[in-house]
């Protein structure tokens, strides 16, 4: 499995990627390895929502789930739990085991779903830089004008949402797209299911770095040059090329066609906790000019939870 969302093979930061994406393939192996990332909490065991994300890296659904059942048999989730809210990580490896399962990697940890500084700046090129987006943006707020007027739609600019409306979201599903014609040297490996992007790109996962928060009204491009100042000034600490330092993402790291399934209900029990908790640099907030992350519900959580977790935060 490669990695893709790159201009060069040969580049220095790209062979950094394939070396810790064929790492985490073999430690994907170990159930106990997955859980621990999976345990988005950091309770040390499962409950039943950890358990589903853990259980689907391997192909495994369970009876009376809504996970999709993509395999001949599912497990009797009930019947595992035994009464008990929480099942333990050595159970849940002697749960794979008994399934013999193939060795085939079918979903990604969220902790594990980062994007590389070098993997953004090339989605700025080809779909910012070019001005693209910000034509996509333009038909789309000529077709809706009077929508947009009503205040029925939005207007597009090329930020996060763009980017989600015209890339994201139609390259992490199976069939052509606009956005997959305008990458015409097929840098960006094609979907085979939906996905998230960062599992497109990535499909074994990136160990994460430093976790993001931010707006997604916020320019893509100012984004990517935070990000960019902020790899520079911390990256010689973390990693040998500045352009592998890996960041998490919630618009790349979510499954945007299933963001409801993997959220869960509680967000102390979601995958932005597992991130938060896990990425080995801590978190910095991207800010604008009129500094609306502090208006968000969203990134006041982060905060909060940054503040329990003992992570470094910066701004």
């Amino acid at each position: 499995l490669d990695v893709s969302c790159h201009a060069s093979e040969g580049s220095k930061w790209h062979s950094e990627l394939l070396a810790v994406s064929a790492d985490l393939k073999e430690k994907l192996q170990d159930p106990q390895f997955v859980a621990t990332r999976c345990d988005l909490d950091g309770s040390g065991d499962l409950d039943p929502h950890e358990l589903k994300q853990a259980a689907r890296v391997y192909g495994i659904s369970f009876s009376g789930s809504s996970a999709e059942n993509d395999d001949d048999g599912s497990v009797d989730l009930e019947l595992l739990m035994d009464g008990q809210p929480r099942i333990s990580k050595e159970r849940f490896a002697e749960m794979v085991a008994s399934q013999q399962r193939t060795t085939s990697i079918r979903t990604v940890p969220h902790s594990l779903r980062g994007m590389a500084l070098g993997q953004l700046q090339h989605l700025e090129t080809l779909f910012i830089k070019s001005g693209w987006l910000a034509a996509q943006c333009e038909v789309f707020n000529t077709e809706n004008a009077q929508a947009i007027a009503n205040g029925t739609k939005f207007r597009q600019n090329p930020n996060l949402y763009a980017l989600d409306a015209f890339v994201v979201t139609p390259m992490s599903k199976p069939g052509t797209c606009k956005a997959r014609e305008n990458d015409k040297l097929q840098t960006i490996a094609e979907a085979r299911g939906m996905s998230s992007f960062s599992e497109l790109v990535n499909p074994c996962g990136l160990m994460v770095h430093c976790f993001v928060s931010h707006f997604w009204g916020h320019d893509f491009s100012s984004t990517v040059t935070a990000l960019d100042l902020w790899a520079k000034a911390n990256y010689h600490r973390i990693t040998s090329e500045k352009e592998s330092l890996v960041y998490w993402i919630c618009l790349f790291a979510l499954n945007q066609h299933k963001v409801a399934e993997e959220v869960g209900e509680n967000p102390r029990e979601g995958p932005f906790n597992a991130a938060l908790a896990q990425a080995t640099g801590g978190a910095v907030m991207v800010l604008d000019e009129e500094i609306r992350p502090f208006s968000r519900l969203w990134c006041l959580f982060e905060i909060s939870r940054l503040k329990d977790l003992q992570q470094p935060f910066e701004l």
